[in-house]
């Protein structure tokens, strides 16, 4: 006996729905810039309608700083992971600029979409306290790393330890910058190779 029951059609949950305008907007974000990607191309990259997008987010100033956010608890998530699987510095160093660190972003030039995103947000005024409250909370995750080294390896900080933090967070923004103006001269592993010199230098015994 035949049936013409249809199959029943599965529509995405919302969390499904959202993530997918999220990796939509990284992509689009990454090759255009935000400032020209608008609300429709994302809506039409993600295959959704306009209403779709405001189920989850108010305005694309939302989707910009949501962005923000999984990149940082990512960060912070792996990098946790990365010192507790570590056995010193050194390797956690290492580690972190290695193919062993997970990347969460769905675009492969997560240095650009990073960029992209914090010159947005610093060009609009109204979004400047939630970048200020990010900025700190960066800050914070990155002092937290230190301080574990410095507790493990029972290591006097040489200054300021805000300094020290205020360093490593100037570095890594250098080198991404530097990586994307010229890329021919981006070597990965330059990173690693600059913070372990200066965990060297910190821990050798003084002359």
């Amino acid at each position: 006996m035949s049936s013409n029951r249809q199959p029943e059609r599965i529509r995405p949950t919302r969390d499904e729905t959202k993530a997918k305008l999220l990796d939509a907007a990284a992509v689009l974000f990454a090759e255009h810039g935000i400032g020209t990607t608008s609300i429709e191309d994302i809506c039409a990259h993600a295959g959704f309608s306009r209403g779709a997008f405001y189920s989850s987010f108010s305005t694309k100033d939302d989707i910009v700083f949501e962005l923000l956010d999984i990149h940082f608890e990512a960060n912070q998530a792996e990098g946790q992971r990365l010192y507790d699987s570590s056995s010193d510095a050194v390797s956690f160093i290492e580690a972190m600029n290695s193919d062993e660190r997970r990347r969460t972003m769905p675009v492969d030039d997560v240095g650009m979409l990073y960029m992209e995103l914090n010159l947005y947000a610093v060009r609009n005024s109204e979004n400047r306290p939630r970048l200020v409250e990010r900025q700190r909370r960066d800050f914070e995750m990155m002092r937290g790393f230190v301080t574990q080294i410095v507790e493990a390896e029972g290591l006097e900080v040489p200054g300021e330890i805000e300094d020290v933090v205020h360093l490593l967070l100037a570095l890594d923004t250098g080198l991404l910058l530097h990586a994307l103006i010229d890329p021919e001269t981006q070597d990965p592993q330059r990173w690693a190779r600059i913070v372990t010199t200066l965990h060297t230098l910190w821990t050798s015994p003084s002359s």
